[in-house]
């Protein structure tokens, strides 16, 4: 509720969620954040662009389609066409099983601006998962393209410089 109604202005619809570093919970908190929107009645899809080390398809058990978010992004096409619908009703993933040498150039490309577009005429909340944000410029990126962003940090072991670091 506090992610939806932060801002009495406008209510944010993309959200990235990223940590300071790895293995804080990045993956595990968009996922149950998308599961909660869906399960609420919204249309939600969950995009893996943490592409050096992509998750999400796995712990959902999934097997991104036609190879999801990079392969879509070079080749181009229809988008559904790779994009899986999960166990949860209206939560789907673009997933991430192609590594590619420039995740970064991917992110700036005219493409990545068309799919953040074209998720959003589609579904009714996109969640992004990105990779941690002190160790690549990758979320930086990404920030652009988002309403609202979510920092994760782990308990007892996320230091507070890092987090002051991220915020800056």
């Amino acid at each position: 509720t506090n992610l939806l109604y932060n801002d009495p202005k406008k209510r944010p619809r993309v959200f990235l969620v990223v940590s300071p570093n790895p293995r804080e919970g990045k993956t595990t908190l968009a996922i149950h954040t998308g599961v909660i929107f869906a399960t609420s009645g919204l249309r939600t899809v969950m995009v893996d662009t943490d592409m050096r080390r992509p998750r999400m398809h796995k712990a959902l058990n999934v097997s991104p389609k036609n190879g999801g978010v990079v392969p879509y992004l070079v080749q181009g096409g229809v988008v559904t066409d790779f994009i899986n619908p999960t166990e949860v009703p209206n939560l789907d993933i673009l997933g991430c099983s192609v590594r590619p040498p420039n995740p970064v150039e991917l992110l700036q490309s005219a493409a990545f601006r068309a799919l953040v577009n074209e998720l959003q005429s589609r579904y009714d909340i996109v969640l992004f998962d990105s990779p941690p944000m002190l160790a690549v410029a990758d979320c930086r990126i990404l920030s652009t393209y988002v309403d609202s962003v979510i920092c994760v940090a782990k308990a007892r072991q996320t230091a507070r410089e890092s987090l002051r670091e991220s915020r800056r």
